[in-house]
C-alpha cells in the first residue's frame, strides 16, 4: 500500500475514534475503505497497532491541494454515520484552521459529504442541553408521573442519535435519581433508546440482558426484559418482555448477535 493510502486510512481510523465510540456505520466505512485500498488483514492489524502507539495523531499537510484533500477525507470519515459529534466537529474545525480553510467552506464540505440525510452537526450548546436534561431527570424523576418521565425522555431523544451515548451512560450508571427508582428510570430509557433505532445500542442493551447471573434476579428482571424486547425491535427478532424473551435474546446474542454487534476493538 502506498504511503498516501496508508495515511488516508490511519487518519480515518483516528477520526472515527475521536468521540470514543465506533458505531456500526463507522465500522462499515472502515471495512469498505480497507477493502478499497486493498489492505490485507495482517496489514490492517499492524496499522491499528501503529495508530495506538502514536496516540491517535492525525497527519495533515500544511497547505495546498494535499491539505484540502486531507480535510475532505476527514470530513468523509466524520460523516460516515451521518452524525457529527461535538468532539468530531472540534477536530474538523481545528484542522480547517490549520490548513487555512474558512468555516463556511468546511460546512459546505460536510453537507456535500452527507447529502442523503444532511449530517447533524452537533454544537456545544446542544450537548450542554442534553446534559442539563439528564441532570434534571436525576433531580425530578422521583416527583414525576410516568407520562412526565416519558415526555422528558422524548425531549432528550428529539436531539437524534447524538442523545444515544448520554442515555446509555445513565443506563450503565450506578447513580439513582433523587427519591426515585433507578431501575425504573433505566427501564424507561431502554424503551426510548429502542425508538431511536441506532444499531450500536444493541451491544450495550445486551449487557443489560445478561444482568442477573451475578446480580439480584428479581430486582433486575424488569430491566432485563425491557432490554431483550428493545433488542428484538432493533434486530427484528420476536423477543418478548418476559423470562422467555430474556432466554431467547441471550441465545441469539451468543449464537450470532455478538459477532455482528460487539464493539470494534482497534
Amino acid at each position: 500500500m502506498s504511503e498516501s493510502a496508508q495515511t488516508y486510512l490511519k487518519n480515518a481510523l483516528v477520526m472515527v475514534m475521536v468521540d470514543g465510540d465506533v458505531n456500526d456505520a463507522e465500522k462499515a466505512y472502515i471495512r469498505d475503505l480497507r477493502d478499497r485500498l486493498g489492505l490485507a488483514d495482517d496489514e490492517f492489524r499492524a496499522l491499528c497497532a501503529e495508530v495506538r502507539a502514536e496516540g491517535r495523531k492525525l497527519s495533515v499537510p500544511k497547505a495546498g491541494e494535499a491539505a484540502e484533500q486531507t480535510l475532505r477525507q476527514l470530513v468523509e470519515a466524520a460523516t460516515a454515520d451521518d452524525v457529527i459529534s461535538p468532539d468530531e466537529k472540534r477536530v474538523l474545525e481545528k484542522v480547517a484552521r490549520y490548513v487555512q480553510c474558512e468555516m463556511a467552506e468546511l460546512e459546505a464540505m460536510i453537507l456535500q459529504a452527507a447529502p442523503r440525510t444532511s449530517a447533524t452537526v452537533v454544537d456545544d450548546q446542544a450537548a450542554e442541553a442534553i446534559e442539563q436534561a439528564v441532570q434534571t431527570l436525576y433531580a425530578r424523576f422521583g416527583q414525576w408521573s410516568d407520562e412526565q418521565r416519558r415526555q422528558a425522555f422524548r425531549e432528550i431523544a428529539a436531539h437524534g442519535t447524538v442523545a444515544v451515548v448520554p442515555l446509555l451512560r445513565v443506563v450503565e450508571s450506578y447513580r439513582d435519581p433523587d427519591g426515585g427508582n433507578g431501575l425504573r428510570m433505566k427501564e424507561m430509557i431502554v424503551d426510548q433508546l429502542a425508538e431511536l433505532g441506532d444499531p450500536r445500542i444493541v451491544y450495550y442493551l445486551a449487557q443489560q440482558v445478561f444482568l442477573g447471573d451475578a446480580d439480584d434476579e428479581v430486582t433486575c428482571a424488569a430491566l432485563r426484559a425491557a432490554s431483550a424486547e428493545a433488542i428484538g425491535r432493533l434486530v427484528d427478532e420476536p423477543f418478548t418482555r418476559d423470562a422467555d424473551g430474556i432466554k431467547a435474546c441471550r441465545m441469539w446474542w451468543l449464537s450470532k448477535g455478538m459477532t455482528r454487534y460487539q464493539t470494534l476493538v482497534l
